[in-house]
């Protein structure tokens, strides 16, 4: 049996110059006139000294992101100190991840696009939203095609409203920076929990880093869920949690439930991504669990300035995701000697010429050997030739 790697040309990020002006320009203009605590601070350029200053809050933040956190997240969005933070440092390090998929599925993300042109609107519901990051990233996809729009609606759903108007004014800024953009985008927020969103005919429903941290049984969870995936149309339903094993394993049980309902079993195909079958994951049980790390530059001179004094340049992005479709639009299944990595490469005792990959195979994965010359990474699609 041989392996080839099918070259991924889409990982990388796109509109690297829409990129900079909102993450190297405004955010930070924005932050230090909103979040300094002195009035002579606000009108000055942002600077070093104004980074060393709110660095205080992204440390603080990254401790209470780690896997020794609570169960439930505290409202960190309610304090200053964390809104300052999550906007200069993980607004953009969430938004790399969002546009990676959008980027890695680009006909689940052009779908969304036909989806509300066909509607006169592109609606998106955007579940434990903060200031807008999912969509926000979607957005900046969108400018990347070069293409006239048709109207957007953003549709937000977090339980603090301050974080949801900073957001706002976010979006303003971009409608009057980008003419791509002007009169045609709208932000309708709702203060509240996500479950509480109503079902419609969206272009996308997102769930951004949303399930993990909420105090909320499977059972209530999994009934929303499946209430908004059976609805929605367009390009269907993206979940994005963090690359732990506890996230993963919700979104298996949530995936395995939603493929029990009429509408995805009526579909030829119902999954954009990862999932290149509709058999079961084959890592539900094992040690290892299906997550995602992917070789990533994030652009942006504050995210590297951020990232070095955190000590970690941020050259890959974790996470765990799950892209189904709609009930009126299915992806066409890839070729049946396609499979996806879902392993880092294992070295091999007995020949130290190659590594052991697990590929994905319904209900049981499969081992191949790779030569280590070939550069592949755990997300990577491959072919088999036998």
């Amino acid at each position: 049996m041989q392996v080839e790697v099918i070259p991924n040309k889409n990982r990388s990020l796109v509109g690297q110059i829409h990129w900079n002006w909102l993450f190297d320009q405004f955010i930070p203009s924005f932050v230090k006139k909103n979040y300094s605590p002195k009035e002579k601070w606000k009108t000055k350029p942002f600077r070093s000294e104004d980074a060393y200053f709110f660095f205080k809050g992204i440390l603080d933040l990254s401790e209470l992101f780690t896997d020794e956190r609570p169960s439930a997240l505290p409202s960190y969005f309610s304090h200053e100190k964390f809104r300052s933070a999550y906007l200069l440092y993980f607004f953009p390090l969430q938004a790399a991840k969002f546009l990676t998929l959008f980027n890695l599925h680009p006909a689940a993300s052009a779908t969304a696009l036909r989806h509300g042109r066909e509607n006169k609107s592109i609606k998106i519901l955007d579940l434990g939203s903060g200031p807008g990051t999912a969509s926000i990233s979607y957005l900046l996809w969108l400018l990347s095609l070069g293409k006239e729009l048709p109207p957007i609606e953003l549709h937000w759903f977090d339980t603090n409203r301050k974080i949801l108007k900073d957001g706002e004014e976010i979006i303003k800024a971009m409608c009057e920076h980008f003419p791509k953009l002007r009169e045609r985008v709208s932000v309708h927020f709702n203060v509240g929990e996500w479950w509480k969103a109503r079902p419609d005919n969206y272009s996308l429903v997102i769930f951004g880093n949303v399930l993990n941290e909420q105090p909320v049984r499977f059972e209530e969870q999994s009934r929303a869920i499946r209430k908004l995936c059976t609805s929605t149309g367009g390009a269907g339903t993206l979940l994005v949690e963090p690359a732990t094993k506890i996230a993963s394993r919700f979104i298996n049980e949530i995936r395995e439930a939603l493929l029990n309902e009429p509408v995805f079993r009526n579909l030829q195909f119902p999954i954009w991504g990862p999932c290149l079958h509709s058999g079961g994951c084959p890592l539900r049980d094992g040690k290892d669990w299906c997550h995602f790390s992917m070789p990533s530059q994030i652009p942006g001179r504050w995210f590297k300035f951020f990232s070095k004094l955190l000590g970690s340049e941020r050259s890959w992005l974790k996470f765990t995701y799950l892209w189904l479709a709609s009930k009126d639009s299915a992806p066409k299944a890839v070729g049946e000697d396609i499979r996806r990595v879902v392993s880092d490469l294992i070295p091999t005792s007995s020949d130290k010429r190659f590594f052991t990959a697990l590929l994905c195979e319904p209900d049981l994965v499969l081992r191949v050997k790779l030569p280590k010359h070939l550069r592949v990474f755990r997300g990577d699609l491959v072919e088999i030739k036998r």
